[in-house]
């Protein structure tokens, strides 16, 4: 059930870095995470090896959560010239943030619905802002296939608090107001070149989901903001595929 997408391996041979997407995650309870990663390290004097992973929302944010442990960030980047790459200049500067710097953000809630667009949403908290700062970033990305190639957009919009976002994903309107400072420059090998797509990103139907992968449903935590992520969060968009 799981989409191998990349690897990374230490020069000495004792760390592994793996990224995977979970195809049957849309069609689980909301709030699993589409993209894993595992940090497999081992100790060739005890002969013992020890695994850490985590699930992350979208490819960037598993990206920023293995080079953060010491995966070489070459390897886990968004692929130029593919649907999954940037479409603008701006979008490669904000997708290399996220890769680069993308640990630094909290995700307080998030979200995937593949019925009317297919897209994934996640509300963060820099963790390096002031402590009194309520402002919280809202991560959306969507994939657009109506017309012409299917392409991956991505934005980050900055809000006042938590409940402007919710409120915002609750009725879609108004514009986004994208967070700035949020950028890094690229290199010129991440120049976007518009890719296109043959088929829809990866996902698998229900029957296809195997019995073993069965989760237990977290409690609804409603819309107020948890330390961690609220799988209950009310602002799920209409008609989800589940």
């Amino acid at each position: 059930m799981y989409d191998f997408l990349s690897r990374s391996v230490s020069r000495d041979g004792c760390d592994e870095y793996l990224i995977y997407a979970d195809k049957g995650a849309d069609w689980d309870y909301p709030g699993v995470n589409r993209t894993l990663c595992a940090h497999i390290s081992l100790d060739p004097a005890e002969r013992t090896f020890t695994i850490d992973r985590a699930g992350r929302p979208t490819f960037e944010l598993g990206a920023a959560w293995l080079i953060s442990r010491g995966a070489d960030p070459a390897v886990f980047r968004s692929d130029v010239g593919t649907p999954r790459g940037p479409n603008t200049v701006k979008e490669a500067q904000l997708l290399e943030h996220l890769r680069m710097f993308g640990d630094r953000y909290h995700v307080l809630n998030h979200d995937t619905d593949t019925h009317r667009q297919y897209e994934s949403w996640a509300i963060l908290k820099d963790t390096t802002a002031d402590p009194a700062d309520r402002s919280r970033l809202l991560l959306l990305e969507q994939w657009d296939w109506d017309e012409g190639p299917c392409r991956r957009t991505v934005q980050l919009a900055e809000f006042d608090h938590y409940d402007a976002v919710a409120d915002w994903l609750d009725d879609r309107t108004g514009p986004l107001i994208t967070a700035q400072g949020r950028s890094t420059v690229v290199p010129e090998s991440l120049v976007p070149i518009t890719g296109t797509l043959k088929r829809l990103p990866t996902v698998a139907r229900p029957e296809q989901i195997h019995a073993a992968r069965i989760r237990t449903l977290p409690p609804n935590a409603g819309r107020n903001e948890a330390p961690g992520p609220a799988y209950g969060h009310q602002a799920k968009p209409a008609g989800r595929s589940r």
